[in-house]
């Protein structure tokens, strides 16, 4: 059985859309929250509160290097505090944003360039 949601093929802008919430996700899909959480669970195996939290860290290193500061990029990735969001990110990438922002800028100017 193939339902409406099959058809949606971001589903990455759609979370940015919905700013990483549940609730408001569901409401875009004009569907209950519980079931898009069946939805989510069956397409990408997660929760969606736990996929929601997978898509803003994929998204946030590039925000970093892109706002310069973990503060802008923690209020556009949905998150409440910059604290929280430092600490999500130091746990995931195993630095904090600050660092991987002196990091990335300093291999830049070496003229490192990323393979792949």
């Amino acid at each position: 059985m193939s339902s409406r949601l099959d058809w949606i093929q971001d589903w990455d802008g759609l979370a940015a859309d919905a700013k990483y919430q549940p609730r408001q996700l569901a409401q875009t899909c004009q569907i209950s929250e519980r079931q898009l959480c069946r939805f989510i669970l069956g397409k990408f195996g997660r929760t969606t509160g736990r996929w929601l939290f997978e898509v803003r860290m994929q998204k946030a290193p590039l925000l970093l290097l892109t706002k310069q500061t973990s503060k802008m990029t923690a209020f556009e990735l949905g998150f409440k505090q910059p604290s929280h969001f430092c600490r999500e990110f130091k746990r995931v990438y195993g630095m904090s944003p600050r660092t991987y922002i002196l990091l990335s800028n300093t291999l830049q100017q070496s003229g490192w360039k990323k393979c792949c």
